[in-house]
This record gives structure tokens, sequence and C-alpha cells, in this order.
């Protein structure tokens, strides 16, 4: 696992208590620094630099503090009757870049955190060389299957199918609810029940901290439009919609106390003639509001910046609506920021690469973002370090080392005469192919961007003798 260095820097994150308007495929920072700001002049705008540079040091210093690690589940992996199988390390991945179910042989501790993962095929590794945990290749007793389309590709049994729909389907909307703790590290308005959990703990009935069985809750999304006065900001406009029926519960106009003396039309929507019949005031507003949430209902607040020529917060709030049902259908990491860039979790979300020697795109790389294809390892390092900053999944194979011992042989037919005992590679030739294969390595690892998980894998073992048996059996089939 590649740690934090004090030369990374995390992704910019808005420190405002507004949140940027989130559609299901799209993630939008800073929305809220013109509209909170735009008219107070450059020194509003470097305080609010300020707060969001050091909202930033809190961030970085929570994911040093969870940061990632990996740990064998070694009962797990003495019980079984063979090792680790090549899909076993893709379904890793998979968890780690998808939200898959987590696997039994080995236990990520934050996987969140991770923010980019990069696997690489090297075949030729031994056990003398390379301490690891054992893995098993594809095959059976008369072929070896490729290790390419064992990782690539995964065909979902039936029972699997069902199994990864049930749990989807056991995921609530509570799984998204902020904790309190997260609401105060957050920098949200705690509720008034619990106005006093500064003086004294928490009561256990607390609604933050019941658990999702027991709050019964309802869901709202709300969105809040804001004018200026000469007091500052005040209330012009609330939207609530119900979550589960997408009904419009409560929608006013509010006036304010004092006069507007800025509408902000161009982020609100609110003008002079359409708030010149609001009679509302704010503590009506609560008045109204407060019967619907209830202490045991609980409330997703969504707000954003609009175009130019404003917006409806009607659309903000369903907006909000669909993003919760999108991470509630494709998994918690759907909308997540990785790198500056929507993050992982739906279809197509996660930007992958794959550099490989050959022409990758027409095979086992159909289906990745990028392609990058290569004529030798140093290509492929090349590729490598140009393509993983822009993608969450890179994948990349170094084959010099299994060229040294001469595992890269063409398939025997039936008319060659085999080899039936496999040369000894030259100790000095697989010497300068190790230690070439290790400056790769340590290049490549030194230049990985902070939290980026490097899984190599090796695939199989030498070759040469299965594919000398699988001649002769041809030839002797072709005469018999």
């Amino acid at each position: 696992m590649k740690r934090s260095q004090d030369s990374v820097s995390s992704p910019p994150k808005s420190s405002n208590h507004k949140k940027a308007k989130v559609a299901p495929n799209q993630v939008v920072h800073h929305a809220n620094t013109a509209r909170e700001d735009h008219s107070t002049g450059d020194g509003e705008w470097t305080r609010v630099e300020k707060r969001k540079a050091k909202k930033n040091k809190k961030v970085e210093a929570k994911h040093d503090a969870l940061m990632p690690r990996f740990m064998y589940v070694n009962g797990e992996i003495v019980k079984r009757k063979d090792a680790v199988h090549i899909n076993d390390v893709r379904d890793l991945i998979l968890h780690i870049v998808a939200d898959a179910p987590p696997p039994n042989w080995v236990k990520v501790e934050h996987p969140r955190s991770i923010e980019k993962v990069v696997a690489l095929l090297i075949p030729g590794i031994l056990p003398s060389t390379f301490h690891a945990c054992p893995t098993r290749a594809p095959g059976d007793q008369t072929r070896m299957y490729s290790v390419l389309s064992e990782f690539f590709q995964c065909q979902v049994t039936p029972q699997e199918k069902a199994k990864r729909q049930a749990q989807r389907a056991s995921i609530t909307p509570a799984l998204y609810m902020l904790t309190l703790k997260e609401m105060i590290e957050n920098e949200y308005p705690v509720p008034s029940y619990m106005a006093d959990v500064f003086e004294k703990e928490v009561s256990e009935e607390s609604l933050l901290l019941l658990p999702a069985d027991k709050l019964e809750s309802k869901i709202y999304a709300i969105d809040c439009e804001m004018c200026l006065t000469e007091d500052g900001k005040e209330l012009t406009r609330v939207c609530m919609i119900d979550y589960e029926s997408g009904i419009v519960v409560y929608d006013k106009l509010v006036k304010p106390p004092k006069p507007v003396t800025d509408y902000m039309t161009k982020w609100s929507g609110i003008t002079e003639s359409l708030l010149a019949s609001a009679t509302t005031t704010v503590a009506e507003v609560q008045a109204q509001i407060m019967p619907i949430l209830a202490p045991k209902e609980w409330t997703d607040i969504h707000s954003s910046r609009g175009a130019d020529s404003g917006h409806d917060p009607e659309e903000d709030a369903r907006a909000c609506i669909d993003l919760l049902r999108a991470k509630l259908r494709y998994g918690p990491s759907y909308g997540d920021v990785w790198g500056g860039q929507a993050g992982r979790g739906g279809p197509g979300s996660v930007r992958s690469v794959v550099v490989d020697h050959g022409n990758p795109g027409v095979m086992h790389g159909s289906k990745a973002s990028s392609n990058v294809p290569c004529t030798s390892d140093e290509e492929v390092l090349n590729g490598l370090l140009q393509a993983i900053p822009a993608h969450e999944f890179a994948f990349g194979r170094f084959t010099g080392v299994a060229d040294a011992l001469g595992w890269l042989t063409t398939k025997a037919t039936a008319a060659e005469t085999p080899v039936v005992t496999p040369a000894e590679p030259s100790p000095i030739v697989l010497a300068n192919a190790q230690a070439t294969l290790n400056n790769q390595l340590v290049t490549l690892y030194t230049s990985l961007p902070a939290r980026t998980a490097l899984i190599i894998f090796t695939g199989h073992s030498d070759p040469r003798r299965m594919a000398s048996l699988n001649a002769r059996k041809s030839a002797f089939e072709s005469c018999y």
C-alpha cells in the first residue's frame, strides 16, 4: 500500500455547509464558493480559500488515520484444499474498486480510503525469489487455461447472482445517515434534541445512535434558497420532497426579515417580483415543517448552484433523491470522488487501463476505458507511469523474467519434435532479468499516488513440460 507523502495533497473539497448539486453521473466541486461569497470582495475570497485549505488538512489527516491495510486470514487459507486462485485476486480488486463483497481469504481495513489499484501480472517470479501467498493458476490435468481470461472474465452463476441481488436489497438509506461524530466533524448543525451532546454523554436512545431497524424513518430531500440582506444570508424559499413517493410535501417562498440587498438570482432563481408575494416568515416555516420532521424521521438536506438564469429548488431536491437511489443500486462509492473525478460504483464509473504486450484492445482489454499496446517491458513501465494518474484501475504485465526462463514458448504442433526436458536458463541472463524487473518495480512504486494498492500475481509456473506433453499427445492422436 502506497502511503501518503508530504508532497501529495488530497483532492480539494469544499468546507461550505451547503452541498453541491449532484446528479447520478456527475460530481461538482466548489459549487457554492461563488454562491456564498461572490459579492463580498477579494477579502472574502481569501477567507474562503484559507477555510478550504484548513478543511483539506483535516481530510488528509483523516485519511492518514484510516490508512488501509491488507491482512491474510490465515485460518481460511489453511483450511482451503487449494491455494488462492486467480479469481480470488480478481474478486479482491473488485471489492476495492467496485464495492463487491469482501473476500474471505484476506481482510482489507478501510478499503474506501484506497484511491487507486494497480495490478501486475509477472510470470516467472518464483517462491525462492519472492515471498508471497501461494496462488493457483487455472487449468486441468491436460491444459493450462489462460490466466488473462480467468482474471478479466467473470461468469456469474445463478446462485451468485441471487446472492448479490440479496446483498444489494439489504442496503437501506440508513446506511448513508451521518453519525453524530460525522455531523460534528463536517460542521453540520446539531439537532436541537441533541443540544446537550457537548455537556454529557449521548443517550442510548438518541436518534443518531439507534440501529437502522429501529429508526422506522421517512426520508425527505430539502433544498433551501437564500438571499442577502444587511444582516447576511436569509432564507427565501424551501422545497421538501418525500423520498418514497416523490411528492412535494412542502414548497414555500419566505419573506426575509430585512430588506433584500441581493436576490442572488444567478444561483437561487429568486427575483424581486417572485418574492414580492411572499408573506410566510422563517418562524412560520419552522413551525410548519417541524411536525413533518418529527425526531423519528430523518432528512437528506441538499442544495446546489444553478445555471446563470437561476433554477428550481425542486430540481435540486430531486437530484439528491436520484443520487441516493443510485447509491442504493450501485453501491456506497457511487458518485464518490477519486483524484478529483467522479468515482466508482456504477456502470462505467471506474476508469480502467490495460497496459500490455501485443494489442490488448482487441483481447482482454476490450472493455477497459483505455489500452496501451506495448512491445517491451520498458514500454509497459512507461505506459503505466503515464496512465495511472488518470485511471482508478490499471493492469500491466511484465514478461522479462519469464522470457529469460524460456517460458514464453510458442504453441507446439504435432509436426514439431517436443522437448521432453526443458533446458535450464543461463544464471547470468536470469539474474540480469530479475535485476531489471526489480528496478522497474521500484520506479513504478515510487511514482504511485498516495493510497494506491499495488497487487502483484504470477500466473502459471513453468509451462514447457505441459506444452511438451500436449505436443506428444497431439502427435499420437494424429497418427492413430
